[in-house]
């Protein structure tokens, strides 16, 4: 494997780890593609690739204990896929020097959310249980998962994060029952998206795989060893690094022309 390669392997490996418990995993590896002088455009195609595999690592272990499980998952796949099928169909229509700036906009966008908001992955529910089907929340629930859908569909960086915080807050869901969730539904809307995206032929399917096996591996094994790190420890340092990030992407479209 080429030098650059293996580097953008273990960077998505490390941050498929880490995402297990922070979220927000893409604003980290797309940077890192950009970094790597890969076209924005395929960069977040194949990034979208390497997401499929970040979400089946971390929901298997999820899975298997049944938290995903009893919950009205149909209506919100169903949002889910056409929600990201409408985001995907975006990004061929952004200019090339647009995608580095909705990129950078989204870290600092996130960057503050994940700062302020407690029930995002590290902090605790706001409330126990599960809504009912006419509760309003749960139509609000059904709207936000539309949405936010088709941002995920377009980029993801956040879209879990975003979308836990939310069924936390108006599902009732409890932290644990919300991630497993949100891996299952990243998983259909990554797989939306990477197809809109291989039909446009932005998907660099070789390091696509290489990347994605190795999100795989960190998202199977990042539960564990998230486990025993302290969670505010880890989510102050993937803030500081999303942070760097965003700056010297800024710096780069800002001195690119």
């Amino acid at each position: 494997m080429p030098g650059p390669a293996l580097a953008l392997a273990a960077t998505f490996a490390l941050a498929s780890a880490v995402g297990v418990v922070t979220g927000a995993t893409s604003l980290v590896t797309v940077p890192a593609l950009l970094e790597a002088g890969i076209d924005p455009h395929v960069a977040v195609a194949t990034n979208m690739l390497a997401l499929v595999g970040l979400s089946l690592g971390g929901a298997i272990p999820l899975l298997r204990g049944g938290a995903a499980r009893g919950e009205r998952l149909a209506p919100l796949v169903a949002l889910t896929a056409v929600g990201s099928l409408a985001g995907a169909l975006l990004l061929p229509a952004l200019p090339t020097r647009a995608v580095p700036l909705l990129v950078a906009a989204s870290m600092i966008a996130m960057t503050a959310f994940l700062l302020v908001d407690r029930a995002a992955p590290s902090g605790r529910p706001r409330a126990a249980g599960v809504a009912t089907a006419t509760d309003p929340r749960r139509l609000a629930a059904l709207a936000a998962t539309l949405l936010l859908g088709a941002y995920g569909g377009l980029f993801s960086g956040g879209y879990v994060t975003l979308l836990t915080a939310a069924y936390v807050t108006l599902l009732r869901m409890d932290l644990r029952r919300a991630v497993a969730v949100t891996k299952v539904i990243n998983l259909v809307s990554s797989l939306v998206a990477t197809a809109v995206f291989a039909a446009w032929g932005l998907v660099d399917w070789r390091l696509g795989l290489v990347l994605g096996s190795a999100s795989f591996a960190g998202g199977l094994g990042g539960g564990a060893v998230a486990a025993r790190v302290d969670r505010r420890l880890l989510r102050g340092a993937f803030l500081l690094g999303v942070a760097v990030l965003a700056a010297r992407l800024l710096i780069r479209v800002a001195t690119a022309g």
